[in-house]
């Protein structure tokens, strides 16, 4: 009898092991095609079927992801708790539909924004940071793997070349855009050196490696603000160090740095020209100034509520961004080009107040994050807030639906701060285990971090 009962708990154990693979599995697939890898190049390439196909993929992910919520409930529900000014920031995304000059579309728009949402409120209930930045790196991994191969065995769809455009030879790998690809190896970049750094030795080569290849992909996507991206979030890493001394130290150090930021910004408007013929760039950063301005004109139109989430920028068949096309006449911007502006230009004062809660939160639990772990995987959280406000700031990437920077957004603001050396205590010979999860493992006893955040 007690064999038995033996064989069938290895059988149960078995198939655990088996579900949570297959769900690590699902959540690298579910983060690949956050970073749109694929699915836009084939669509942009005319393959209709990936184009009909897309809608029911990303479908069938919410689904899923519902049906994993539900199951962890708990865990979800302490999460939505403690994520107050996010879900009131994105019911206001949903709301901007009631005074949308397109009112459909700004509730189709929405709706995406709540899923993705919803995307990342699972991954901060289901894995901790750890765990987190490991799926996260195999997928950018991934990204990065399949771009180099596609720019040597599919270069026709792999890399740019247009000439009226400026872009000769721009790989874009498996991606819709050579930005795009510039954007996510940046991104990538900071995943694959943190794993570097914390993943157990015979794992570590794969990802300095897959660091090597970001950065090639970075140097052949010809992307300058990548590259220069790179390079200023390389430059800084060491600074994270300031947020584990006393905050009331740290705080005001760190204000000395921006403030030394804000002397070389008013250096650089003194001698832009100069200075951006350095890096062969446009002094008007090819034509962006103008179109920030035309924003702010028209954010004085409606000032408090916006035009509604994606109810502006509709190309030739919106009367305003038909007219700020015709005036500018020498390209096509489909949107404001700052990220910043464009939240206050759709959503209004109100709407970017709203947003600036949640994202003072983040900011917060980024550096609580560095003090709370003593290794390198602490600083990634607060790497990101630091690409997104740099990316933004010459990008429209705030308040995308379906992307990572909204999904890695959410699940900083809802991961709960557990200490590492705190997060599991094992029982008498049993090894520690860092990928606990209540759903499928009972406590007999155990009382861990996790435990006590949740009650």
């Amino acid at each position: 009898m007690a064999k038995a009962e033996n064989h069938l708990n290895k059988f149960f154990s078995s198939l655990v092991r088996l579900s949570l693979g297959l769900e690590s599995l699902f959540v690298i697939f579910l983060f690949l095609l956050l970073t749109d890898a694929f699915l836009g190049l084939y669509a942009q390439q005319g393959y209709g079927i990936v184009i009909r196909l897309r809608f029911y993929i990303w479908k069938l992910n919410l689904l899923a992801v519902i049906i994993l919520m539900l199951l962890r409930w708990p865990q979800v529900f302490a999460i939505v708790k403690s994520a107050k000014f996010l879900l009131a920031f994105v019911g206001y995304v949903w709301l901007s539909h009631l005074w949308s000059p397109v009112p459909d579309e700004t509730k189709f728009q929405a709706q995406r924004v709540i899923e993705t949402t919803l995307f990342g409120i699972y991954i901060a209930a289901r894995y901790p940071l750890k765990q987190q930045t490991r799926l996260l790196g195999i997928a950018f991994a991934l990204g990065a793997v399949f771009s180099l191969i596609y720019v040597f065995i599919f270069p026709g769809m792999a890399i740019m070349n247009d000439a009226v455009a400026g872009l000769v030879n721009a790989w874009r790998g498996v991606y819709i855009h050579k930005n795009t690809l510039g954007r996510m190896m940046v991104i990538g970049m900071m995943l694959f050196l943190t794993n570097a750094f914390t993943a157990p030795r015979s794992q570590r080569r794969i990802w300095w490696i897959c660091s090597g290849i970001a950065l090639i992909l970075i140097w052949g996507c010809v992307s300058k603000a990548a590259l220069v991206s790179a390079i200023f979030l390389l430059g800084i890493s060491p600074l994270h160090r300031i947020f584990r001394w006393n905050l009331a130290i740290a705080i005001p150090l760190y204000s000395i740095v921006l403030l030394g930021g804000s002397l070389i910004a008013v250096f650089l408007g003194d001698n832009w020209a100069e200075a951006m013929g350095i890096i062969d760039k446009d002094p008007g950063l090819n034509g962006r100034v103008d179109i920030w301005v035309h924003t702010l004109h028209y954010i004085q139109h409606h000032p408090w509520l916006g035009w509604g989430y994606q109810g502006f920028w509709r190309m030739w068949e919106g009367p305003e961004h038909a007219k700020i096309l015709r005036t500018i006449a020498t390209w096509e911007p489909p949107d404001g080009h700052q990220g910043f502006l464009d939240l206050v230009l759709e959503l209004g004062v109100i709407g970017a107040f709203l947003f600036s809660l949640g994202f003072f939160t983040a900011f917060i639990k980024a550096m609580k994050w560095i003090r709370a772990f003593p290794s390198v995987e602490g600083v990634w959280p607060l790497g990101f807030m630091t690409y997104y406000v740099i990316m933004n700031l010459t990008q429209t990437q705030l308040l995308p639906s379906y992307t990572i920077y909204w999904v890695v957004y959410t699940t900083i603001i809802c991961t709960p701060i557990i200490n590492r050396n705190e997060s599991l205590q094992p029982q008498g010979d049993q090894p520690e285990q860092l990928n606990y999860d209540p759903l499928t493992e009972p406590l007999e006893g155990r009382r861990t971090a996790l435990d006590r955040w949740y009650s």
